[in-house]
């Protein structure tokens, strides 16, 4: 099967929906699939290259920042893969394509279809569900709501990563029917640290000497809420617990200034963006991790906690409840409110036999249910229907 791809970020560009494309794309090629990527240029990147078993198409974007674009950018994208696609599919005949965005990618997939017929599927994200609480395209939304609507009703199926998104998406428009296809994660990169690392790292954390270490990991803009998670910290009752803060993006330095503000410059470390094996040997290092979102499509990041044995405390929004089981594995708290967020990470921080117990069980969690390649074959289940769909109007016809 040959699958065209559309994602204005894939890695070394983006977040959370780059990372799920890349590992999507190397299920499906391995499984023996033809698959050609057209996502954004970035400077220094190639314009063409074979890579995770796919061909990658960079598209001129104008895109200034690498994990953040702005809604021009997104926008120049989008121009761009409609010019492109249809060229592309005359050449290479594509059996389906796949807009991993319904914004910037649906509108392409949607001319690309007009043109050539070819089928496609919307995998909603996020922030491209209007509705969706993320600063900046709310504009965008309301601009492009009724042809929103059109590129949803013209696929062969649309998707959503969490049962919240699925929901949402409904609200928007309620005769659409949206299966969930949730993230997997990679949990041979992402695993708890071993008995003896900890034994090696010295005593349990809380006990004198050793600090307790949360870790939060994702852009850092309103959406993300760690500026909720800086003001909790600040709280008496947590005083020597430190905070690591994976991510990069606008608010970096409000947020290092509100942390000096609050006399809390020693205890947060800003590190920037970290690369994936680095990250992964991170989160073996912490103790707690914390998702302060104000919104979330679904968090690939609690599902790498997870895997690496932590317990989660997250903001109770679409995404994290379909990940965190309250009690279980972690617990939900109200977004934006760091009494609550403090509170629930006073408890974990108390008591090192519940954070084992909580990751323990989070672990298994997500052996059980999150995988990439479950995620692969649903796809390419719904992309077999849009094929066969096409195929059957062709016979009507």
């Amino acid at each position: 099967m040959k699958l065209l791809f559309l994602n204005y970020e894939y890695p070394p560009i983006g977040g959370g929906a780059a990372t799920a494309s890349r590992h999507l794309i190397r299920e499906w090629t391995a499984m023996g699939c033809e698959v050609r990527v057209l996502t954004s240029h970035f400077t220094g990147l190639p314009w063409r290259e074979e890579t995770d078993g796919a061909v990658i198409h960079r598209l001129p974007a104008f895109r200034q920042r690498l994990h953040r674009a702005r809604v021009g950018e997104m926008a120049a994208y989008m121009a761009g893969a409609a010019l492109v696609s249809p060229v592309l599919a005359a050449r290479w005949r594509p059996d389906a394509a796949l807009a991993f965005n319904g914004i910037p990618c649906g509108p392409a997939t949607w001319w690309l279809r007009h043109l050539t017929g070819v089928p496609y599927v919307v995998c909603l994200r996020g922030g491209d569900v209007p509705g969706f609480r993320c600063e900046g395209i709310d504009r965008f939304h309301r601009l492009l709501a009724p042809f929103t609507r059109s590129v949803w009703r013209q696929g062969a199926a649309v998707t959503a990563n969490s049962p919240g998104l699925a929901e949402l998406a409904r609200a928007f428009m309620p005769e659409l029917e949206v299966p969930v296809i949730p993230n997997g994660v990679d949990s041979t990169l992402f695993h708890p640290a071993s008995p003896e690392a900890g034994i090696e790292a010295g005593s349990e954390a809380g006990a004198a000497g050793r600090p307790v270490r949360l870790l939060a990991v994702g852009r850092l803009v309103a959406q993300k809420g760690i500026d909720v998670l800086i003001d909790a910290l600040a709280r008496p009752e947590l005083a020597g617990v430190e905070l690591d803060v994976v991510g990069d993006g606008g608010w970096r330095t409000a947020l290092e200034e509100q942390a000096a503000r609050l006399g809390l410059a020693g205890r947060v470390r800003l590190h920037g963006w970290l690369d994936r094996a680095v990250l992964a040997g991170l989160y073996r290092t912490v103790d707690i991790f914390v998702l302060p979102s104000r919104d979330e499509g679904m968090p690939n990041v609690v599902l790498e906690a997870m895997a690496s044995g932590l317990p989660v405390v997250a903001s109770a929004v679409a995404g994290a409840r379909d990940l965190v089981v309250e009690g279980e594995t972690g617990f939900l708290v109200p977004p934006e409110q760091p009494d609550a967020l403090a509170g629930a990470l006073l408890r974990l921080t108390a008591d090192p036999m519940a954070r084992r117990a909580l990751g323990d069980r989070g672990r298994r969690r997500v052996e059980e249910h999150f995988s990439w390649r479950s995620a692969a074959l649903s796809f390419l289940e719904l992309v077999e229907r849009g094929i066969a769909g096409k195929a059957a109007l062709r016979s009507a016809g």
